[in-house]
């Protein structure tokens, strides 16, 4: 029998904001931001700045508003799994989900693959 102790917390902000917008799958920033911070751990503008970036550019998120996206009004239109995708120092953007890579979009026929040829 596992107890609430036993339950992982999920341990860097990207991790916390992405739980949060499954969560509320309709969302705006300073939400996500409330949600996401647990007082000892913080979650800045500036971590929502970078994943709302990095949803939005791969098609995660769409703004359902049009304003600016400190004021907008989110939608989460892709939800892969429970991990949320990493930014690698490369500037790719990864979805351990999947196990792709998501952004930028690889282009076939151009000396790029997958990665996972099979």
């Amino acid at each position: 029998m596992s107890s609430a102790a036993d339950k992982k917390t999920p341990a860097t902000a990207r991790e916390r904001m992405w739980l949060s917008m499954r969560i509320l799958k309709t969302f705006c920033m300073p939400d996500i931001i409330m949600c996401s911070d647990t007082g000892d751990r913080r979650v800045t503008r500036r971590n929502a700045e970078d994943l709302f970036g990095d949803l939005k550019k791969t098609g995660y998120i769409r703004n359902t508003d049009g304003k600016a996206m400190h004021k907008a009004v989110f939608r989460l239109v892709k939800n892969t799994g429970p991990e949320p995708v990493i930014k690698r120092r490369n500037g790719q953007l990864w979805d351990p989900n999947i196990g792709k890579t998501v952004w930028p979009k690889q282009e076939f026929g151009k000396g790029k693959s997958e990665g996972n040829n099979r």
